[in-house]
């Protein structure tokens, strides 16, 4: 296989240099969907023999290849123990001699690498097939009818049976849950800016800018300026984000995120001064800057974020009724002073926001290829 031919399937089987993204600020408070109640990681692909093994031990089983398996890839996670269905089928069983993942659905138990068949223990998993490839879960394992193994089908080349020979294909096309790999696709992600662009622009769009608009809302209403001037009534338009990464360090990460061209209008209680005159109204623009540094890791918490800072800038103020006409000029206040300070305060003390972020990313990640 030509140098070329094996780095596109290398990269097809999931070591981990693969397209993703991170996102923005403000997502909300997504999930990360793992079968963790009823799924085991430390599975693996063993790049010798291309059988699917378990990687949990410190001893790593007999490989067909010789020797013993060598993981390579994603960190497969394989429910157990749950209904079969249409697209599950149950019956798949760890071999404690090989560290194999065999069927055990027939009489035959086929052939182990270890000499003899195989011998099940543990778990009986649920492996779903024949439904649509995900960010998260890999296509292409398949059932050899020579050893009874789950293999990985996805290269010109078989692997090694232990029945002799390279696996042969049948059956169902598994799709199995893998973890996320967060530093290979961060590090990939940093190299495709276009993409990560895409992808920060469609998490904004579902999510973020609704969090956003709701955040300043919460930092307005209610909120007093000065001596008897308090805002309520507002309503918030966010405008497009363009969001700029920088790796300072290994899986160290700066962030500078843009929101340009937002808009707010609210009402303020009536100055003593004018009376009868009404509630004025303004509409504010302003634009904001949002500088992040974060840590990547492939553990529990794969997004940290350190430092997380907004500023306004470019704010100005124009009145949005008469009684806001007239008195913008005397409103220096909202742009100079308060106005800014009230959503920056709302956004930087907010101590709980960096995890909604740290989530937000991780699962951006988990989301997209």
């Amino acid at each position: 296989m030509s140098n070329e031919i094996f780095r596109r399937q290398f990269l097809k089987a999931g070591v981990g240099f693969i397209t993703g993204t991170g996102s923005a600020i403000l997502f909300g408070d997504f999930t990360t969907v793992l079968a963790q109640s009823t799924g085991q990681r430390d599975w693996r692909f063993c790049h010798k023999c291309q059988a699917m093994f378990f990687d949990g031990f410190p001893t790593k089983g007999s490989c067909a290849a010789g020797g013993t398996h060598e993981a390579m890839g994603y960190n497969f996670v394989l429910p157990h123990d749950v209904a079969e269905t249409p697209t599950a089928q149950q019956n798949w069983r760890f071999c404690h001699k090989c560290q194999a993942m065999f069927f055990d659905g027939f009489p035959a138990k086929g052939t182990c690498a270890a000499g003899g068949t195989h011998e099940a223990m543990g778990y009986n998993f649920v492996l779903p097939h024949d439904v649509a490839e995900t960010p998260t879960a890999q296509q292409n394992w398949r059932f050899c009818h020579k050893c009874q193994a789950m293999f990985f089908d996805g290269f010109p080349a078989k692997g090694t049976c232990a029945a002799g020979g390279a696996h042969e294909a049948a059956g169902y096309n598994f799709v199995l849950p893998h973890e996320t790999d967060y530093p290979s696709k961060v590090s990939n992600l940093l190299l495709q800016s276009h993409s990560m662009q895409d992808v920060t622009n469609m998490v904004w769009n579902e999510a973020g800018r609704g969090i956003a608009s709701e955040k300043i809302r919460q930092s307005i209403n209610g909120r007093e300026f000065v001596d008897g001037v308090s805002g309520y009534d507002a309503n918030v338009n966010m405008g497009n984000i363009t969001a700029t990464w920088n790796e300072v360090a290994p899986n160290q990460l700066s962030m500078e995120v843009q929101i340009p061209g937002n808009n707010v209008e609210f009402h303020t209680t009536t100055p003593t001064i004018f009376g009868s005159w009404g509630d004025p109204a303004f509409r504010v623009g302003f634009d904001i800057i949002v500088n992040l540094a974060m840590s990547i890791s492939n553990s529990s918490t794969p997004i940290t974020i350190s430092q997380m800072n907004a500023q306004i800038t470019n704010a100005s103020i124009h009145g949005s009724n008469a009684v806001g006409t007239l008195i913008e000029t005397l409103a220096d206040f909202f742009t100079g002073g308060e106005f800014s300070r009230s959503i920056t305060d709302s956004i930087n003390n907010d101590h709980d926001l960096k995890g909604k972020v740290a989530q937000a990313i991780a699962s951006a990640l988990d989301r997209v290829w």
